[in-house]
């Protein structure tokens, strides 16, 4: 299980800190001792765990990028929550809440995601993305409305030993509440 160098445990979230690259993650358990980490620095190093034995966990990180407004697509700004599911050749994941809390999911923006699985998936051949808007209550006219957001591109996936993978999405328009697969078309390593 590695730890990445990181200011602050936000940032860690965010997935800035996501690289061994120049020394900046470090083996905990029974590796530490011939960790990278310097043993004459303190250094702020982050991790995420499960709730229960074994404790270790699968960390990743997903970006993808909404398509701008056009009138072709009509995008508009919509607030939701993001889940994912990574389909890999040794496992599956659960549905993954990317999101906390309901966030702004703006035409012409790009999301990064830091998340964990508990357990090693293997290759990630395939992952299925999903969100759920959320509605304004006091606002009837949005209960009966279906809400899009629109996939620019591909799905990058990088993982700890900074693979990225890239996988392209079946369609570009996602549906709330709605699946959209995305497979697996090539893979590089981070530069």
């Amino acid at each position: 299980m590695k730890s990445f160098e990181c200011s602050d445990y936000e940032s860690f979230l965010r997935g800035e800190c996501f690289t061994c690259r120049g020394r900046r993650c470090a083996d905990l358990g029974f590796h530490a001792d011939i960790s990278l980490a310097s043993q004459y620095m303190t250094k702020n190093y982050y991790t995420i765990t499960t709730e229960k034995s074994p404790f270790c966990t699968s960390p990743h990180k997903l970006e993808f990028t909404l398509q701008p407004k056009t009138s072709a697509n009509g995008a508009s700004s919509k607030h939701g929550l993001v889940y994912v599911t990574l389909y890999g050749t040794l496992a599956t994941s659960a549905k993954v809440l990317l999101t906390p809390e309901s966030i702004d999911l703006d035409p012409g923006s790009t999301y990064t995601f830091f998340f964990e699985t508990p357990r090693e998936l293997g290759t990630v051949q395939s992952i299925v993305f999903s969100w759920t808007a959320k509605i304004e209550l006091f606002n009837p006219l949005e209960w009966f409305l279906t809400d899009y957001i629109h996939i620019e591109g591909n799905l990058f996936l990088t993982e700890q030993d900074e693979l990225v993978s890239v996988f392209q999405p079946a369609r570009s328009k996602v549906e709330e509440d709605k699946d959209l697969l995305s497979t697996l078309i090539h893979s590089f390593e981070q530069l």
